[in-house]
């Protein structure tokens, strides 16, 4: 791959649809064979990063309980991530965040976000409508897919970096999970939290 790729073209930023794009412009051979050969390759990254510095995989604030603190307070959590599954289980693995029984959808099996998001949503509520969604995500990407879809969003990210999501029209960011209660009290301000459309 050319190391001159600017990674703002991507019209969709999930592993899927990023190496979809790259493949189109770059690449002569059979898509499943250089989708295979890449996964493969990334997967063997993530093993030797593991190993040569565990400290990469550390959780953030409060990430470990968190999904168990949402479902307490009466919401359904899921996981809608834009990577791969296999390299999503092994990250959430490795981070120690138990996952037994949350709905996960990834790219693996959806290349659009909103169309992951849309489906994890589905899984979480078992096809029924919910009175609310609200989407946590740290990428910019996350707020346009949540303003796509006229759902609530609450940034995660460090301080320094969460102007990037507030200019996109987030309303709320964290810095992380630790202080669980003022998530959940933000979950429950959902419509306020969808992002404006006219930002970003």
């Amino acid at each position: 791959m050319r190391g001159d790729v600017n990674w703002t073209q991507f019209t969709e930023f999930t592993a899927s649809a990023i190496l979809r794009e790259l493949w189109a412009t770059y690449s002569t051979e059979e898509y499943g064979v250089v989708e295979l050969d890449v996964q493969r390759h990334f997967f063997a990254h993530l093993e030797t990063a593991l190993a040569s510095d565990p400290e990469a995989f550390v959780p953030i604030g409060g990430a470990q309980e968190i999904l168990a603190k949402v479902r307490h307070a009466g919401w359904t959590p899921a996981i809608a991530t834009g990577g791969w599954r296999r390299s999503a289980e092994f990250k959430l693995a490795t981070a120690g965040i138990a996952t037994r029984g949350v709905p996960m959808v990834t790219s693996s099996e959806h290349e659009r976000r909103t169309d992951i998001i849309r489906r994890a949503v589905q899984l979480a509520t078992e096809g029924a409508e919910p009175e609310q969604v609200v989407y946590v995500g740290d990428g910019t990407w996350d707020v346009r897919a949540s303003r796509d879809l006229g759902i609530g969003f609450v940034g995660r990210s460090r301080p320094h970096r969460a102007q990037r999501l507030l200019d996109l029209g987030a309303s709320a960011v964290v810095p992380d999970f630790a202080d669980a209660d003022a998530l959940i009290a933000l979950l429950s301000e959902s419509r306020s939290l969808v992002p404006s459309a006219h930002a970003g």
